[in-house]
């Protein structure tokens, strides 16, 4: 009965270390990997950078206009905001003492006329007795000599006339061109001196964009022959119509003016920024942000995976960040071109760990 019994029991124990033994083999054969993402290095010849260079919008003409005269301000005929056309009045000065001036001026011509019309009359006599013997050639010269006098004096009480004529036209400060008074600086009833600003005159016609760029940029700017300038998010194309003559001693940067086209509606003052793409010529690789680790004393360090006896092991690299944006970086270092990279999980990896690569990439 009990050889029945114990039977059973073998038969369970050689199957159980069967069972054991198979587990201990899969094991081995088929260890549990980390797995990775990858990416081949590919070389790259150069790279190019997006500089951003800020600059204002501004009026291609603006002016402080100031009075030829000095006096009082009687009327002033538009404020500021206003769009106002060439020749339009914009100020005018009291032109009372001028009035005055010129009536007094007309006067004195009234009075020479009327001098001169009887010298002329008197010499004219004395010529006309002269053929007769009445006359004597002294009576003849004198009278000559009022005559060129009071000509001359006519002359310069005129060109008087003339002048207090064009003082009170310059009483009247007009626009020099077509524009938008930008900013008032006098009100009624201040007394204004010569040159003095009264008001603030902007063009209406196209507006310029000047903006300071990199000496260094420049040449490759001004070699791109096309321009488009960004303003508050509007794009519009541009003509380069200066070239730098100079260097800004605050900025050290050299400025170039463009003509905005396109019909820009920019506003004197807004910000205008121009966009240039520089090449570098540097061999290269391309990688994301994610496939760098920190290494020793600053350095940056990236994993490969490397073949060992037929099994994928981490390898570190250190490389040099030639350029990098918020989503990518440019490198140097010790890395052939095919090799692959890790570029994500590598916290989770160390150098010399086997790791299995993820499919698909």
């Amino acid at each position: 009965m009990q050889r029945f019994i114990v039977l059973p029991f073998a038969v369970l124990a050689v199957l159980l270390l069967a069972a054991c033994s198979d587990v201990s083999t899969n094991e081995l054969e088929s260890p549990n990997l980390l797995t990775v993402g990858v990416q081949p290095a590919q070389k790259s010849d150069g790279y190019t950078v997006t500089r951003e260079y800020v600059g204002t919008i501004q009026a291609n003409q603006k002016a402080n206009l100031g009075s030829e005269l000095s006096g009082k301000v009687s009327r002033i005929m538009v404020d500021i905001g206003e769009e106002i056309q060439a020749g339009q009045a914009l100020i005018r000065l009291d032109t009372q003492l001028l009035e005055t001036e010129r009536e007094q001026l007309i006067a004195q011509l009234h009075e020479i006329e009327a001098q001169l019309k009887l010298t002329i009359a008197n010499l004219n006599r004395q010529l006309s007795l002269r053929s007769k013997g009445f006359s004597s050639e002294a009576d003849i010269d004198a009278l000559s000599s009022q005559k060129e006098s009071l000509e001359a004096n006519l002359q310069r009480i005129q060109s008087f006339v003339n002048a207090n004529n064009l003082k009170q036209e310059k009483s009247v400060i007009r626009a020099p061109y077509s524009g938008i008074v930008s900013d008032r600086f006098v009100s009624l009833g201040d007394v204004v001196s010569i040159g003095e600003p009264t008001m603030a005159l902007l063009s209406s016609g196209n507006k310029e964009a000047v903006i300071g760029v990199y000496k260094g940029d420049a040449k490759g700017i001004i070699d791109q022959g096309h321009f488009s300038v960004d303003v508050d998010g509007d794009r519009f194309p541009a003509v380069l119509i200066s070239t730098p003559s100079n260097i800004d001693l605050r900025s050290r940067n050299v400025r170039l003016r463009f003509s905005l086209k396109g019909g820009a509606e920019a506003l004197d003052g807004d910000l205008a920024r121009l966009s240039y793409q520089k090449k570098f010529t540097e061999t290269g690789y391309w990688l994301p942000n994610t496939a760098l680790i920190d290494g020793i004393r600053g350095t940056w360090n990236i994993y490969v995976i490397a073949e060992n006896d037929s099994q994928k092991v981490v390898e570190s690299r250190s490389v040099e960040v030639i350029y990098s944006d918020s989503h990518r970086v440019y490198i140097q270092g010790a890395l052939l071109e095919g090799e692959e990279i890790i570029v994500s999980g590598l916290h989770k990896v160390v150098p010399g760990q086997t790791v299995k690569v993820a499919q698909g990439r």
